[in-house]
């Protein structure tokens, strides 16, 4: 089992992964 502390690691770092993907698919649209 994962601890609570490395799941919240785990999900902020696959949010700030996803925020950089839709910057460049705007950026990429433009």
């Amino acid at each position: 089992m994962h601890s609570s502390v490395e799941l919240c690691i785990f999900y902020i770092l696959i949010g700030s992964l996803n925020k950089l993907f839709l910057v460049g698919l705007i950026k990429a649209s433009e």
